[in-house]
C-alpha cells in the first residue's frame, strides 16, 4: 500500500533519468541560474511539463515545433518566438524545456546551464545545443552542460561512440571543445 501511495504521488520517480532531471533544475533554479533542457521528443518535453506544473517547481517557458509559450504562476500563454526571447531575456521565467527547435536561432545566452534530457548521436547537433548558450554576450562566468543517459544500455554506447567521434575530430583537427 505504501508504495502504490508514492507511485501514485511522484511517478516521475520511477525514472531515474527524470529523478535526476527534477534535481538538477531544483539545484540550479535555487542557485537563482537559468537553465534550458533539451529533448528530441516532444512527449518527453509535455512530460516534464506535466512534472513542473504539478511540482510547482518555477515558472518556464517550453518552446518546441507548435508550441511557443510560457507559464507563468501556473498560467500558460502562447507567445511568439521573439515574445518568447524577450521574456526569457527579462527574468520572467528562468527554465526553458525545449526540443531541437530551439537549438538555431535563439539567442538564449542569459541561461548558464543546459540540461540534454537525451543526447544527439551527431557531435554537431551537441554543439549546436550548446551554442545556445555559449555564444558572445554571454554574461555568466561559469557554464554548466549535463548530458544525461542511461548506463549500459543502448543509449550508453551512442554516448561511448558520440565521445570516440569527438576524439577523432580532435585528432584530425587538432583542438576543440570538450563536449562529451
Amino acid at each position: 500500500y505504501l508504495i502504490d501511495t508514492i507511485a501514485k504521488k511522484d511517478k516521475h520517480y520511477g525514472d531515474p533519468k527524470i529523478k535526476q532531471l527534477i534535481n538538477i533544475i531544483d539545484k540550479h533554479i535555487e542557485n537563482s541560474d537559468k537553465v534550458i533542457v533539451f529533448s528530441k521528443y516532444t512527449s518527453t518535453t509535455a512530460f516534464i511539463t506535466k512534472i513542473l506544473d504539478e511540482k510547482k517547481i518555477c515558472n518556464y517557458g517550453r518552446f518546441e515545433g507548435k508550441h511557443k509559450q510560457v507559464s507563468i504562476d501556473g498560467n500558460v500563454e502562447e507567445v511568439g518566438r521573439e515574445e518568447f526571447s524577450e521574456k526569457f531575456k527579462k527574468g520572467m521565467f528562468p527554465l526553458i524545456i525545449c526540443s531541437d527547435a530551439a537549438s538555431e536561432g535563439l539567442n538564449l545566452q542569459t541561461a548558464n546551464v543546459l540540461v540534454n534530457v537525451d543526447v544527439p548521436w551527431n557531435p554537431a547537433k551537441l554543439l549546436q545545443r550548446f551554442g545556445r548558450i555559449d555564444r558572445f554576450g554571454q554574461k555568466s562566468n561559469t557554464l554548466t552542460f549535463y548530458n544525461l543517459f542511461y548506463p549500459n544500455t543502448i543509449e550508453d554506447k551512442m554516448y561511448s561512440r558520440l565521445h570516440q567521434r569527438n576524439d577523432d575530430f580532435r585528432e584530425l583537427l587538432g583542438d576543440t571543445p570538450e563536449i562529451t
